[in-house]
């Protein structure tokens, strides 16, 4: 049950700034991605 609490409070933090991370950059990544390929 505690583990569910620590892992709970990591990930949420880390998923909404990896949300707002490609939200802000994914124009940037696909455009990165398209000439990488």
């Amino acid at each position: 049950m505690w583990s569910l609490i620590f892992y709970g409070w990591i990930t949420l933090p880390i998923g909404a700034f990896l949300g707002w991370f490609f939200t802000k950059y994914k124009k940037s990544i696909l455009m990165h991605a398209f000439y990488n390929t």
